[in-house]
């Protein structure tokens, strides 16, 4: 006769602490169990570790950085309007039109040295900021790691799971700050769009803050950046949208430009099933 065995669900809530304990059978003994079809939780040496159940593709990112400025009404040549004006006083530049597409616009030029240069402050903004590296966060998770490299983190339903950038810099988080003559741009970001990949989205105003083993994960700090999930699912994706914002001014004038980086990732949510026999 086959041996009776019971199976409770539960939540996990001192992972990183010590293994769980059931009805006096230490979890360290208990065999995994994959019921939920995502994945596989178990103790080993008394430490929760995982077999993940779905390898996803490698992190991708996307920037939304202009290159070019939005064109205006010098999409036409100003001396067509104005037969006083000389054609050699102006240079031409790429702009975007409402449609996104490129289009040819004219500024005028100052010379130095036998040599012309744009002195449209807002064309040299957007100059200034094509040539800046600011690139999306790298993005990090609570509770657990994958076991190698390649394999899919886990988080668990019920569990807030951290979010937060990792080592942020001036480059993925700023400020990052570039000048040329009597023009100054500084950009950073403003806010974390985190997109959970099940329909809900968590907006967050700072880094996040950073788990450490000796953290309890059930008790994030006031300025950490959390979401907890309801349902399993395996291979969600989730996304982490900065919003930068770059304010310049120079030569009179001043402006704002907004873009957004984009970071993603890929995990399984999961349920924790402890088997005693």
């Amino acid at each position: 006769m086959q041996p009776m065995r019971v199976v409770t669900m539960l939540t996990v809530v001192m992972v990183p602490l010590a293994c769980l304990t059931l009805g006096g059978v230490p979890a360290s003994q208990a065999k995994g169990c994959g019921g939920s079809g995502v994945s596989t939780v178990f103790c080993k040496n008394n430490q929760l570790v995982t077999t993940p159940g779905h390898t996803g593709p490698p992190a991708r990112t996307s920037s939304t950085k202009p290159k070019y400025p939005p064109c205006g009404s010098n999409i036409i040549e100003p001396w067509l309007l104005d037969r006083s004006l000389n054609p050699d006083d102006y240079a031409s530049y790429t702009c975007v039109d409402i449609s996104g597409q490129k289009r040819t616009a004219w500024t005028k030029t100052a010379t130095a040295n036998g040599s012309s240069a744009v002195i449209d402050p807002q064309v040299l903004a957007y100059q200034l900021l094509a040539q800046m590296t600011l690139d999306p966060i790298d993005i990090r998770t609570t509770p657990l790691k994958p076991q190698a490299v390649g394999q899919t983190p886990m988080v668990f339903v019920g569990l807030p799971v951290w979010l937060w950038a990792d080592n942020p810099d001036k480059t993925t988080w700023g400020p990052a700050t570039i000048t040329a003559g009597d023009l100054s741009l500084t950009a950073k970001v403003d806010q974390v769009e985190w997109d959970m990949g099940d329909g809900n989205r968590k907006w967050c105003d700072r880094p996040g803050v950073a788990w450490e083993k000796w953290m309890d994960p059930t008790k994030p700090p006031g300025n950490a950046c959390t979401y907890t999930y309801q349902k399993t699912k395996a291979g969600v994706t989730i996304q982490a949208i900065s919003h930068w914002v770059a304010n310049w001014s120079g030569y009179g004038q001043s402006g704002t430009i907004k873009f957004t980086t984009t970071a993603t990732k890929r995990v399984d949510v999961a349920e924790i099933q402890v088997v005693i026999k």
